[in-house]
């Protein structure tokens, strides 16, 4: 079902921007995290444990638990999901909405040149793609797509 809204979504978004010729080979879920999403949630944090403070939170484990809240809503707010789809024409990346798996709208457009290869790093649950200058995490269910893109584009 997921994976059918994904291709979907895709789909009409590759049909509106390059005609119905243009045929859809592969689409994947990732998401990548803005370049200073570190340093936001950090102040995020220690902004909201000064408030917990000065709102007169008494103890510091509650005082922790809302800079940590505040750390979180910085993370998910410098996060940007996307949708990556291969067509036999260009690579297509697309907005992607944060609780479901669908593409909302076109972002940009990539050669069939782009760079597409396996980053270092990645956990049991994600891997990490270079895709042109931009690094994204594939949630396990998108690596296969993934390896396929990365194949297809090899084959040339």
């Amino acid at each position: 079902m997921r994976r059918a809204v994904l291709w979907n979504s895709m789909l009409k978004i590759v049909r509106s921007t390059g005609g119905d010729a243009e045929e859809l080979r592969q689409a994947a879920y990732v998401w990548a995290r803005h370049r200073l999403m570190l340093p936001y949630a950090a102040v995020s944090f220690a902004a909201l444990v000064v408030v917990a403070y000065l709102a007169g939170f008494d103890t510091w484990p509650s005082r922790l638990a809302l800079g940590a809240a505040g750390a979180a809503i910085a993370v998910n707010a410098t996060t940007e999901y996307r949708v990556l789809g291969l067509t036999d024409r260009r690579i297509v990346v697309a907005k992607a909405s944060r609780i479901r798996q669908k593409a909302s709208h076109l972002v940009k457009v990539l050669p069939l040149d782009t760079r597409w290869e396996r980053a270092s790093g990645g956990t049991i649950v994600s891997s990490n793609w270079h895709v042109g200058t931009s690094t994204y995490t594939a949630p396990k269910v998108s690596e296969i797509p993934m390896e396929d893109i990365s194949l297809q584009l090899r084959k040339g």
